[in-house]
């Protein structure tokens, strides 16, 4: 098996998971905001356009396939994004108790387990990101 090939698809996989999770956790926050009359977020994210590159990578992650540096300059652009998404999502969810989170996501009507997989997961990307000890 092509390690590069397996280490490419990894990192596709991490990279994928991580978008959802912040896409999901960008529309759950911009809930809170408006249910808190706050507005719209002060942070707007082109998560269209960012879903079309992600998707943009799998024919390049492929079993045999070896990356070329435009692929691996492709990948590093996307987590840098991520990342500074991550980041400014992180200093505003920073403004709400955990309970009054908590109790906005009880108020959602559609309580999908999805959903909660990707909020847990966008609090699981903070400690990692803060190298605090996971959970």
């Amino acid at each position: 098996m092509d390690i590069q090939g397996t280490d490419l698809n990894l990192r596709y996989t991490g990279l994928s998971d991580r978008f959802r999770s912040l896409w999901t956790f960008y529309q759950f926050l911009g809930g809170v905001y408006k249910h808190q009359s706050r507005g719209p977020l002060p942070y707007d994210y082109d998560f269209q356009a960012l879903y079309r590159d992600v998707q943009g990578l799998v024919p390049k992650v492929g079993v045999g396939t070896n990356p070329d540096a435009r692929t691996i300059q492709e990948f590093e652009k996307l987590e840098r994004e991520l990342g500074r998404i991550h980041h400014e999502l992180s200093k505003l969810e920073r403004e709400f108790s955990p309970s009054m989170l908590r109790k906005f996501f009880d108020h959602l009507k559609n309580q999908d387990e999805k959903i909660l997989y990707a909020l847990v997961k966008f609090y699981i990307l903070i400690r990692i990101r803060n190298n605090f000890p996971q959970i």
